[in-house]
């Protein structure tokens, strides 16, 4: 989970949708399944503005550079992972 302040909030959520919800996330906790959730939604919509800028010359995609970064994102996504089963 990613740093920063943390606020409590108080919301009404469909029972049902909640539920489908934990059901599909594997989460343990409700806390968990809505951080998943969310962190979901950014990646879909920051992908959404990724795919709107191709083509328009603001970003060239090159095969190389694709799997470069992958492969980076991956090597830090299992940094990250390992060093929160750390701690």
């Amino acid at each position: 989970m990613q740093g920063g302040r943390r606020m409590k909030t108080l919301i009404d959520i469909d029972d049902a949708l909640l539920e489908k919800a934990m059901r599909l996330s594997c989460a343990e906790t409700k806390k968990e399944m809505i951080h998943q959730a969310m962190a979901a939604f950014i990646k879909l919509k920051l992908r959404g503005r990724l795919r709107e800028m191709s083509g328009s010359g603001a970003i060239e995609w090159h095969l190389g550079t694709l799997s470069a970064s992958r492969y980076k994102r991956e090597k830090t996504q299992t940094r990250l992972m390992k060093e929160k089963n750390e701690s």
